[in-house]
């Protein structure tokens, strides 16, 4: 085989008949070629709720080369080897060579490679120029445009050769490609592709170091393509062969040779992956749990992805520091070269077909260019150990005769490649109406009204209902066993928006996407008057967005017969209304602050995780509190070790004062199962499953102040810990006015008093404000009208203000009741000065925030909340706020340095 590389400088014509020069490998948008992106979806008048194109050309484009063929690849030519054009990456793609029309060898698609056979049109003069013209086309039909592979926006919808563009030979009869899948069973399958010019005598043989023997067949074939099967029982591999496994890229080398073709080698994985009756899923035989991230696809310097290895190394193996298992392709299939680098890394890969959000998916033209994709996918793709999960497409609808075609296309895919799980869709209509029977998982949001994740459009969801009590989703996974008996996953967990940091946009700018990064440095230099403020609501604002995930997580793995959590995505997604919702940004690095580091990552995001459950967080001092200890094992090995629980407290100085020691009487453990042995504190943890410890009834100590303690579970070398927070059952006398009106406020004000103002937290009060959530904006208020954009709280916990309200500068459970059915209110800039809790509101919200700020007016002194503080004093945390509040404001040392007028805050607060 002899190769000629055709990258460098061609040119293209478009369909107005303009003619330009270009270079290839590349696109329009990188030779700077197409009409101006004017823009849509504004949201300010500067700056546009996208990531948008320089250039746009949609259409057909046709691409020519001159080509004099290389002395090598003329003298094979000429010796009688056939020869190919190979294009990596393209659209729709037709070709004329010479002026004449010629058919793939493989239909291509969007996913993967485009291959034409130029045998019969080339001429082999040493001299000869041909002429080579490549029309790329990316107008799709309407199905087949939603995916995020023909994205109009960031992720360009781009017109071009990318990748490889060679000239290849191969003689008369050649090895097109050889793959060994594994059955559910355990046997392999040894498949070799054969391409056969007029006709095929000899013999095929495939050997291996796996193998104990060589597998050889003699055969009599005609022109055409020809897959040779071998099958390789349990008993033909030789002892001790290593296995393809999570984190490790264990590969054999495959030899094929046949009479008359150049040998070959090609590299595969031996794994088993199949789902049990129990719902889980069984890779090499053992329960997993899968950590799987979504991938957007976006590569705003290039907009399309990299067809080499080692950069997607680099990707996926940064995901994978994270405890990514799992990386899920939202509707589109990677290059070849992701399925190499995950090979080799151990990591196992969701694909999907490009379509999304799809009305009637499979009922229209567009099937048969689905068909087409999905074969293509099966045939290149296939034979990796990674290729190991495919659906579909992605938030699709179905009609009773598209699902009917779907499970035509799910049953051929199965009988070509046995070795992965398919599905009809991923959060097909959103998980309503529950799996498919011919699914093999199913991954989906929710089921029959039911989420399966904390947090979803409108806030909706547990971690915003303020009970912060445990969550599982053991209902939902019931409701769905009684017809399905398969895995289930749940689809795109957290996305909670993440302020971007300063000058980020700019990081965004490239020959290909427009950023408005002149518009955001104009907002972020007209936002607040001290960028500090400004960071540390974005670090905040992104520990909170990590602690939903890290809550996202444990329910996940606390809830029986639930198989997995696919992430909205680790990875910056600023393509979708400045999604900035990762612990990376767009460019896979990790972003600053300790919330974006792996370590941190993993400490929830592990195939090991002990798991704690209380009935809350926050309790009066002197009660009890039941809680419940487990440990979720989906390593490879049993657990067996001791076990304990501690209540501790954090010292001045940083270091752990045991309070409670739960080995002694003050704790009870209990084997719930037979897998819990009662042996004092040793337990014993199967591999596959999650094991509950036992229970502790945990008496709090009388304190007499409000305190932050730790309860920490530890078994082995494992631990978790959950903070409680304590407050005594004292009332505060005083002489402070409480109040919820402004006029009553404003007269005392006026008579030197002392106020802590905290009207009812709606719009009729505060004009100017938004809604104040638990979690953070979940991905853009951009795309979900419905949200006002709340994205963090900033506490500057060493205030007096917090002296009986002990606090992180990030809230942490305690304040859940508190922001509830609360706001943040605008203020001016000035009143940043005088701010005890600072907030922020979405990317684009240039408004100082804040929910509690204290101030002079008049010859009064004055504390505005507008939490709504007077409205849940039933809540034992609200009531012990107010009452840190009160001391604070009768204290001597209360003495504001923000002065404002009583126009002032009437024009914040009504």
């Amino acid at each position: 085989m002899t190769a000629q590389d055709l990258s460098g400088a061609w040119s293209v014509f478009l369909e107005d008949g303009t003619v330009q020069a270009v270079s290839l490998p590349g696109t329009l948008d990188t030779n700077g070629i197409g009409e101006p992106d004017e823009g849509r979806d504004l949201v300010s008048p500067v700056i546009r709720e996208r990531l948008r194109r320089r250039h746009v050309y949609t259409g057909k484009a046709g691409y020519l080369r001159q080509v004099r063929l290389s002395k090598e690849v003329r003298n094979a030519v000429l010796s009688g080897e056939r020869l190919f054009l190979y294009v990596e990456k393209s659209r729709f793609l037709t070709v004329k060579w010479n002026g004449r029309d010629l058919s793939p060898l493989t239909p291509g698609s969007l996913s993967t490679p485009w291959i034409f056979e130029l045998t019969d049109v080339v001429t082999t003069g040493e001299k000869d120029v041909q002429s080579l013209y490549a029309v790329c086309n990316n107008r799709y039909p309407e199905g087949a445009s939603s995916g995020i592979l023909a994205s109009g926006d960031a992720r360009l919808n781009w017109n071009g050769l990318v990748g490889k563009i060679l000239l290849v030979t191969q003689k008369q009869n050649f090895i097109a490609g050889a793959c060994v899948l594994t059955e559910p069973t355990g046997s392999l399958i040894v498949q070799v592709r054969l391409e056969v010019k007029t006709a095929f005598h000899g013999t095929v043989k495939a050997e291996s170091d796996t193998f104990t023997r060589s597998f050889e067949e003699s055969l009599d074939l005609e022109a055409g393509t020809h897959v040779v099967t071998f099958d390789v029982r349990e008993q033909d591999l030789a002892p001790g062969v290593l296995r393809w496994d999570i984190g490790e890229g264990n590969l054999q080398t495959l030899t094929v040779s046949a009479t008359g073709c150049e040998e070959k080698s090609f590299s595969f994985g031996i794994r088993t992956l199949w789902n049990d009756k129990d719902g889980h899923f069984l890779l090499n035989g053992r329960t997993i749990f899968l950590f799987a991230d979504t991938f957007h696809g976006l590569f705003p310097h290039t907009g399309y992805e990299p067809c080499d290895k080692n950069t997607w190394k680099e990707i996926l193996s940064r995901l994978q520091s994270y405890g990514i298992n799992c990386v899920r392709f939202d509707s589109h299939c990677p290059p070849d070269a992701a399925f190499d680098a995950a090979d080799e890394l151990g990591l196992m890969l969701l694909v999907e077909l490009t379509q999304k959000g799809t009305g009637h998916a499979f009922e229209t033209e567009d099937d048969a260019l689905f068909w087409t994709q999905l074969r293509q996918i099966l045939l290149f793709e296939g034979g990796h150990p990674s290729f190991c999960f495919l659906t579909l497409g992605s938030q699709i609808r179905y009609t009773k005769k598209g699902l009917s075609r779907a499970a035509e296309m799910l049953q051929s895919a199965k009988s070509e490649v046995p070795s992965c799980l398919y599905s009809t869709g991923s959060d097909v209509f959103g998980g309503a109406l529950g799996p498919s029977r011919v699914d093999d998982f199913f991954l989906a949001s929710g089921f029959d009204k039911g989420m399966l994740r904390l947090c979803g459009p409108g806030m909706t969801g547990a971690l915003n209902r303020g009970s912060g009590t445990p969550v599982t989703y053991d209902e939902v996974v019931k409701r769905i066993r009684t017809e399905y008996d398969g895995p289930v996953v749940t689809f795109e967990a957290g996305g909670y928006a993440i302020l971007p940091q300063r000058g980020e946009a700019k990081d965004y700018e490239s020959d290909v996407v427009d950023a408005d990064a002149e518009a955001f440095a104009e907002r972020e230099s007209d936002r607040l008057s001290d960028p500090a403020v400004r960071e540390n609501l974005r670090l905040s604002g992104a520990s909170m967005a990590l602690s939903c995930l890290r809550e996202e997580t444990i329910s996940c793995l606390a809830t029986d017969s639930l198989a997995g959590i696919c992430y909205a995505g680790l990875v910056d997604d600023p393509e979708d209304a400045y999604s900035l919702f990762g612990m990376l940004n767009a460019h896979f690095q990790p972003k600053e602050g300790d919330f974006a580091k792996p370590e941190v990552f993993r400490t929830f995001c592990r195939e090991v995780s002990p798991l704690l459950f209380l009935p809350g967080s926050t309790f009066l001092e002197g009660t009890s509190v039941h809680l419940y200890a487990a440990v979720a094992n989906f390593g490879r090995t049993d657990i067996r070790d001791s076990w304990k629980i501690e209540l501790v407290e954090m010292t001045p100085d940083g270091t752990k004062r045991q309070v409670i020691r739960g080995r002694h009487q003050r704790l009870r453990a209990i084997a719930l199962d037979e897998a819990a042995e009662d042996s004092g504190s040793l337990a014993t943890c199967p591999a596959g499953c999650v094991t509950m410890l036992g229970d502790a009834l945990l008496a709090l100590p009388v304190t007499g102040k409000a305190r932050i303690y730790s309860v920490v579970l530890t078994i082995g070398s494992f631990e978790v810990s959950r903070k409680i927070f304590l407050y005594p059952r004292t009332q505060t006398a005083t002489d402070v006015l409480m109040t919820g009106s402004v006029s009553q406020a404003l007269q005392a004000l006026s008579m030197g008093a002392r106020v802590l103002l905290s009207p009812r937290a709606d719009l009729t009060h505060f004009a100017d404000s938004i809604q104040v959530t638990f979690t953070p904006d979940f991905r853009s208020c951009r795309t979900h009208p419905d949200q006002d954009g709340f994205t963090s709280l900033y506490i500057h916990n060493r205030s007096a203000a917090f002296s009986d309200f002990p606090t992180d500068t990030v809230p942490g459970e305690q304040w859940r009741d508190l922001m509830q059915d609360a706001r943040a209110m605008g203020v001016p800039k000035s009143w940043q000065a005088g701010s005890l809790v600072d907030a922020a509101g979405a990317f684009d919200d240039p408004k100082a925030r804040s929910v509690l700020v204290e101030a002079r007016c008049g010859s009064g002194r004055l504390v505005l909340c507008s939490l709504g503080i007077l409205e849940k004093q039933e809540s034992p945390v609200v009531r012990a706020f107010t009452e840190s509040l009160l001391h604070f404001l009768s204290s001597k040392d209360f003495a504001p340095s923000l002065a404002i007028t009583g126009d002032e805050l009437q024009r914040v607060v009504r």
